[in-house]
């Protein structure tokens, strides 16, 4: 979460996590340029 790949939502007791998609094409671009 920290690093901004994730996205969390809190409903009370209950957590809801998913990927974030602008988040995830960077990091592909990244290890793609390694």
């Amino acid at each position: 979460r920290d690093a901004g790949l994730i996205k969390g939502e809190v409903d009370g007791p209950r957590r809801c996590y998913c990927v974030a998609p602008e988040a995830l094409a960077q990091l592909k671009q990244l290890v793609a340029a390694l």
